[in-house]
This record gives C-alpha cells, sequence and structure tokens, in this order.
C-alpha cells in the first residue's frame, strides 16, 4: 500500500509506504513531502486528508505475457467521509480493473499515465460510509455509501475518453456493512472503468 499526502501547494503525492518510505518528492513543486506523524494505536491511512492507495496490482491478476496497461488512482479532490481504512475500497477498484483486463493487458499501477500506452486516470472524489441506522431503518430512501470516480481512459494512439461514475450501496442485512457496501461499489466500476479502457484498445 501507498499513502496519498498533499503536499503544501496543493499536489498529492503517493508515499510508497510498504517499501519503507517516509516520504516523497512533489513532481509538481520539488519540496520533500513527509508522512504524517500519527499517534499510538492510529494509523496514517484513515481520513484527515491521508487515503492508502494501492501500488501494485496482486500478482493473480497480474498478465506478464500481455501488452501493459497503466493505471494512476489519484486523490486531488476527494471528499472522505469514513472513520476507517478506506484502503480496501481502492483495492476492489484495482482487482475489479484488472479482472476485467486481464486477458486483455497486463495491468500496472503508476504515478502519471505513460504516453504511447493504454491508460486510465482515476480521481477519486468521494468515499462516504453513509449511515447504517438510516439504512436499517429506510432502506433505499437513506444513509447510502457513496463512491464516486471520474477520470479518463486513454489509447495508446492518445484518444482520450472522459467518465465519470458514482456507485451508492443502499441494502444489506441489519443497514449492511459500509465497508463491505464501498468495496462491492470499488469492485464494480473497477469493472466498469476496465470494460471502457477494454473498449479502447
Amino acid at each position: 500500500m501507498g499513502v496519498i499526502v498533499q503536499c503544501k501547494c496543493g499536489n498529492y503525492v503517493t508515499i510508497a509506504t510498504e517499501q519503507g518510505q517516509s516520504q516523497g518528492m512533489c513532481p509538481q513543486c520539488g519540496q520533500r513531502v513527509l508522512l504524517p506523524a500519527v499517534g499510538p494505536g492510529s494509523s496514517p491511512m484513515m481520513g484527515g486528508g491521508v487515503i492508502a492507495v494501492p501500488t501494485m496490482v496482486p500478482p493473480k491478476l497480474q498478465a506478464p505475457d500481455k501488452p501493459p496497461c497503466y493505471l494512476t488512482i489519484r486523490a486531488d479532490h476527494v471528499n472522505l467521509m469514513a472513520k476507517f481504512d478506506t484502503s480496501p475500497v481502492l483495492i476492489s477498484f484495482v482487482e475489479g480493473f484488472a479482472k476485467k483486463l486481464k486477458k486483455q493487458f497486463n495491468v500496472q499501477l503508476v504515478p502519471a499515465p505513460q504516453p504511447g500506452a493504454p491508460s486510465a486516470v482515476v480521481n477519486v472524489l468521494t468515499i462516504d460510509e453513509g449511515n447504517r441506522m438510516l439504512r436499517y431503518l429506510l432502506g433505499i430512501f437513506a444513509g447510502h455509501t457513496i463512491f464516486e470516480i471520474e477520470g479518463e481512459v486513454i489509447s495508446s494512439s492518445g484518444q482520450r475518453v472522459p467518465f465519470k461514475h458514482k456507485n451508492r450501496g443502499m441494502m444489506g442485512m441489519f443497514g449492511g456493512d459500509s465497508l463491505g457496501m464501498l468495496r462491492q461499489g470499488g469492485m464494480y466500476l473497477g469493472k466498469k472503468v476496465g470494460k471502457a479502457m477494454g473498449k479502447m484498445g
């Protein structure tokens, strides 16, 4: 996993914490960006403008014999309304995207789209855990979880197709588990963006 941290210039930087990194360099202004200090028992991956994002595709979904396809995940304007680690939502998105394309491409996560290669750029807009009690009491009418993204798929020839998708989790036993519903939304939207990428070729 990596952690996205906002630089003072407003840009977002991914720090590869799974590789032991505690800082990164902002590509926009060149300043060093440090991983925020956290107290005992807390995690830098929860709320407060810090979101954990995957930095690699699970080995079971890699297809090294296929041509590469690049996926970039950003959190430039994220509206994070969750009291838990939201990284599993983005992991599910990556898994859905890679599953949809496994027979066609070897999906790789990168910080920026690669010229001359098929790429998808995803900006996370909203991760909202909703309200389980309202879902339990009012069903489909209130308390939805929300996972919202926008971005674009880019063909190897440079053709760009923008997208904006929102998934609402509405139902579940006793109101449904918020993280579970968000993960389902992540998988669904990952497959949807992957399908668009596959059509671009």
